[in-house]
């Protein structure tokens, strides 16, 4: 949110040193139109001060202030926000005050108030509520003072544009409920989505990748494979799990299966992928590292695993693995028929072992 509102205040920035410009550009223009039909009203040198050198200084000031603070490190978030919201509101005020036009003063303080919905700040809005009356009230007397003889006029005009600035005010406190309300919705939303994505990625007992995940990543890996890109397929089994979840209970059992997962997701990385196949089988796939390594990084994993002690029982636990090592395409039940093949390769010869197959 923070960078968002920080984008924002970089284009604020910007708007206002085209404004600055643009008002100015604007004001020399009617000074030359009003000069060459004589109809100043004024002398030349107190119009070009009154109508010109004034508003172009506040307008400039206003905006070098503003960009100041926005640049500044040591002011907070919502300080630059209220400064934005109050640089707007200036520079739209200082039309109505110095030029008596009223348009700008029907206009501004229903888009400011507007506008400041966005910062979700109930203090920003009450300043800009109580700034925007101050700004009417003075455009009022400026008015007055500049035209006596239409007192009535700018006093009824003053009351209409307080009036519609309240009325902008109750309806962008809706806006700013209507606003919150969706953001809560949609943050709930993208919270649950994150929620079941997770689970669906995710094995919830041990931790590691669901089996679904683990086919995602294999078609995204082995479909590409070749001598440039190897990639490895391998299958783990626990060793005689079935005995310990008849002798210790199933619970015991899962401690067991949490233990190998932990192990697991510690060697996770953007190149090993570790998920649970079902029951105690196991599958990682490795890609973008020599095919030698494949057998070394599970061969210390099981080395690792079998050292490990159980409270439960006095024997360690060991498992069994078969990996295929690929440098070409191959299909999602070929690989894994044959890492299987290799997985009851090891049970065959022993137990507590790894076996290697090469595929070119």
């Amino acid at each position: 949110m923070e960078q968002l509102e920080k984008e924002l205040r970089y284009k604020i920035v910007k708007i206002l040193n085209i404004l600055v410009w643009g008002c100015i550009t604007l004001d020399v223009a009617f000074f030359v139109g009003f000069y060459l039909t004589d109809t100043l009203g004024t002398t030349v040198p107190r119009y070009v001060l009154k109508y010109l050198c004034l508003p172009f200084c506040v307008n400039m000031a206003t905006y070098l202030v503003t960009k100041h603070i926005n640049k500044s490190t040591k002011i907070t978030h919502d300080t630059k926000n209220l400064a934005c919201s109050l640089g707007l509101c200036t520079l739209g005020g200082s039309m109505g005050i110095f030029h008596s036009y009223y348009t700008p003063l029907w206009c501004i303080p229903c888009l400011t108030l507007f506008f400041c919905t966005v910062f979700h700040s109930k203090k920003i809005h009450q300043i800009m509520l109580a700034y925007n009356y101050i700004l009417v009230v003075m455009a009022t007397l400026y008015s007055c003072l500049s035209y006596p003889s239409r007192i009535d006029f700018h006093i009824q005009t003053c009351v209409v544009v307080l009036g519609i600035t309240f009325l902008s005010n109750l309806v962008a406190l809706e806006l700013e409920k209507y606003q919150f309300k969706v953001g809560r919705l949609t943050k709930t939303s993208m919270e649950n989505e994150e929620k079941y994505r997770k689970r669906l990625e995710t094995d919830l007992l041990t931790g590691v990748h669901s089996r679904e995940y683990m086919q995602e990543i294999f078609n995204n890996t082995f479909g590409i494979s070749d001598s440039s890109s190897p990639v490895g397929i391998a299958m783990l089994d626990l060793d005689d799990f079935k005995k310990i979840n008849d002798k210790y209970g199933h619970d015991n059992g899962d401690v067991v299966l949490k233990k190998l997962g932990s192990l697991l997701n510690e060697y996770s990385s953007e190149y090993f992928h570790a998920g649970r196949f079902g029951g105690e089988e196991f599958v990682v796939i490795f890609h973008g590292e020599p095919q030698s390594e494949y057998s070394e990084i599970l061969n210390s994993i099981r080395q690792t695993f079998s050292e490990i002690n159980f409270d439960f029982m006095d024997e360690h636990v060991t498992f069994s693995a078969g990996i295929i090592a690929c440098n070409s395409s191959i299909s999602y039940e070929t690989a894994f028929h044959l890492a299987d093949q290799a997985l009851y390769k090891s049970k065959n010869e022993g137990k507590n072992r790894i076996t290697v197959m090469t595929l070119s």
